[in-house]
């Protein structure tokens, strides 16, 4: 599901900076999360999109996977990737998840991402180009038809 996000004050200097956030929230995918994300992320060649990733109590390594990995510093550094971690969440609710992830977002175009999921190569940009075709005047859904 992508989305168009509303302007706020409080994103006013965000939306500025970002173009595009894909939104990926987990609970124990450390073993998704290993195979896709750093693709994922060498696959983005658009520094106005970012990478929110919101680890809901994990409990298999993925926060260490993440902060200690030297592959992630770059990405965490220029905010390309933000990491964010919190045990308020005891059992899996996707939209909680999702509404969560799409609090920490700054970019103007939302993305909810799969952590089993790939955005291919210049994924990010595909997405603007196609917002930016349509004025950003649309809402966009993936299926299998």
């Amino acid at each position: 599901m992508f989305l168009l996000k509303t302007f706020s004050f409080k994103n006013l200097f965000s939306l500025i900076l970002m173009e595009l956030s894909f939104c990926i929230t987990c609970m124990n995918r450390l073993h998704q999360v290993s195979k896709t994300l750093l693709t994922n992320l060498n696959n983005n060649n658009n520094p106005n999109v970012e990478f929110i990733l919101v680890d809901f109590n994990s409990s298999d390594g993925l926060k260490e996977y993440i902060l200690e990995n030297k592959e992630f510093k770059r990405y965490l550094d220029t905010k390309q990737l933000k990491y964010y971690f919190t045990d308020k969440l005891k059992y899996w609710h996707a939209s909680i998840a999702k509404n969560t992830a799409h609090n920490f977002a700054t970019g103007k175009i939302v993305v909810n991402l799969d952590c089993d999921n790939y955005i291919g190569e210049n994924g990010g940009d595909f997405i603007i180009d196609i917002f930016k075709e349509n004025n950003y005047n649309i809402i966009l859904s993936q299926s299998k038809n």
